[in-house]
């Protein structure tokens, strides 16, 4: 998988998420060893967001970062483009600097960098399948 095929497949998610008024999360990238999805897409109440990590209580859980969100109803969900630009710049280890990107929980687990290698790591093993 691509990047770019990456990023069509979390904008496919999210065009899903908006036609259909019951579900809230698509599930884009599942890790059967934690039995948990690490790349997820939420619609739910004008709160939009790509989701990188582990969001639930799961012991081998590192955290999860925002790749994008928003609470704005006037806001666009980003493009295929501006997705694979993001993606690319956390595979790299990079900081997003976006100001509707945001990390969590990273004093938790270690440190900033220790977290943007988790998500690095993500990323680059769903580059492999």
């Amino acid at each position: 998988m691509t990047y770019l095929e990456l990023a069509r497949k979390i904008k496919s998610a999210y065009k899903e998420l908006k036609q259909d008024e019951v579900y809230k999360f698509f599930n884009v990238i599942w890790n059967n060893d934690l039995g948990e999805s690490e790349i997820t897409v939420e619609n739910d109440a004008g709160f939009r967001a790509i989701i990188i990590g582990n969001t639930s209580s799961v012991k081998k859980s590192r955290g999860y970062m925002y790749l994008f969100y928003t609470n704005d109803d006037t806001g666009s969900f980003p493009t295929i483009k501006e997705i694979e630009h993001r993606l690319k710049v956390v595979a790299n280890q990079e900081i997003l600097t976006d100001k509707n990107a945001d990390y969590f929980d990273w004093k938790q687990y270690g440190s900033l960098e220790e977290q943007r290698k988790y998500f690095s790591e993500i990323i680059l093993n769903t580059m492999k399948r």
